[in-house]
């Protein structure tokens, strides 16, 4: 699957170019937001943002895009092991998770914007490109740091908005990002999150 996916955003990244000359219309954005991680799983919330580009078809209807996008969310958590004699039981971790994300989207209007402004739905499978990073401590002794990277597939579904602004359009979007982690330290868990992003995007 993760093979499947790199090699169409290859072959997307290599059409852009080429639609714009058969005259196509070539879209970018720019967006910032939240990711609401504490939705799904002990990660917290997050700002984060991202940027896309990619080819307008169908009459303005449709777009499909690449997108990156980057968010670093953390957990912190105290607990007690009665193995932890020494310390006295209790012990402290801190996880922080870098999250970088290539994905491949449709984005598709039902309004074409006549009226200045459009809604969209859209929809895509995503690849998650994860940097884990835990340190821990008991009674005041460290237990070290442990590092793990991992890549992992999983999807996006959203809806939002577009308002015709200057030479582009103001975008809201509410989008639902689902993927998990499967870390030495966490275990199985939800790297999904809630997102809410404001952005700007142009077509030209």
């Amino acid at each position: 699957m993760r093979r499947t996916l790199l090699t169409i955003v290859g072959l997307l990244a290599l059409a852009v170019p080429a639609s714009a000359r058969a005259g196509h219309m070539v879209t970018v954005a720019l967006e910032a937001g939240g990711a609401f991680h504490s939705v799904f799983s002990g990660l917290g919330s997050t700002v984060g943002g991202g940027i896309e580009g990619g080819v307008v078809l169908l009459h303005d209807r449709l777009d499909v895009s690449l997108s990156l996008a980057y968010d670093q969310p953390g957990w912190t958590l105290s607990a007690s092991d009665p193995r932890l004699v020494a310390t006295g039981g209790d012990f402290d971790w801190t996880l922080e998770q870098q999250i970088l994300v290539l994905g491949l989207v449709g984005r598709y209007r039902f309004l074409t914007g006549k009226s200045g402004w459009d809604v969209y739905g859209c929809l895509g499978p995503k690849l998650y490109m994860l940097h884990t990073s835990v340190n821990g401590a008991s009674g005041g002794q460290s237990f070290g740091e442990n590092q793990q990277f991992d890549t992992e597939v999983g999807l996006l579904a959203g809806l939002g908005g577009e308002l015709k602004v200057g030479p582009g359009s103001a975008l809201v979007e509410v989008d639902l990002n689902a993927a998990g982690l499967q870390g030495l330290v966490t275990g199985k868990v939800a790297a999904s999150a809630l997102g809410a992003v404001v952005g700007y995007r142009l077509m030209f």
